[in-house]
């Protein structure tokens, strides 16, 4: 299936050199926050029903296409969670993606820039007990100390690959901290 309304969210996105994005929508009785990652391939795009822990991770592929079937538990938990708990409810996964296309958004703002704790939720990476909340950069010598590999890992998770491969490069870990006074840190990338 073709997810069209993401061209001109990609072309405002390249337009203004931003790689993660964020928008909302809603559908039924459950609000998303839905995530756009353009700096992985293929692209991803993450809707997540907020208050709860349910999201789906959809691969886009070139020409903004997904696979639009989900594994039964997730269509049925969707399903739930939208309010159509009654099996006389119909509901159609393709239905429900065609209205969330008309729904992106055609534009960017450099207030849904995704922060690096946005991301943590959805997806796996090395060092979750240090913290979901970046704090800085740490510039290693190569001889009493290096990045990690670990450390790098969650670099590109969380804040992306132009950071990664930078911190690869220029021997530099990212630094991350559980506490929320650092909610709001926006990085800039390491020089």
């Amino acid at each position: 299936m073709k997810l069209s309304g993401l061209k001109n969210l990609h072309q405002s996105m390249r337009e203004q050199k931003i790689k993660r994005t964020k928008f909302d929508f809603k559908f039924n009785k459950a609000e998303f926050k839905c995530l756009f990652f353009i700096d992985e391939n293929p692209y991803w795009l993450v809707l997540a029903i907020k208050g709860t822990n349910f999201f789906i991770k959809l691969n886009v592929e070139v020409g903004y296409v997904i696979n639009p079937i989900l594994e039964p538990k997730d269509y049925f938990k969707l399903k739930e969670l939208l309010g159509l708990k009654s099996s006389k409810e119909k509901f159609s996964i393709k239905g429900f993606f065609e209205t969330f296309n008309g729904k992106i958004p055609n534009t960017v703002r450099s207030s849904s820039v995704i922060l690096p704790y946005e991301t943590a939720p959805f997806f796996e990476y090395p060092e979750k007990t240090d913290g979901m909340y970046f704090v800085g950069w740490i510039n290693h010598d190569g001889i009493k100390s290096n990045a990690q590999s670990s450390n790098l890992e969650k670099t590109k998770t969380l804040i992306g690959k132009e950071a990664y491969q930078i911190c690869k490069k220029k021997n530099i870990s990212s630094r991350w901290s559980d506490k929320e006074k650092y909610k709001f840190n926006v990085p800039q990338f390491p020089n």
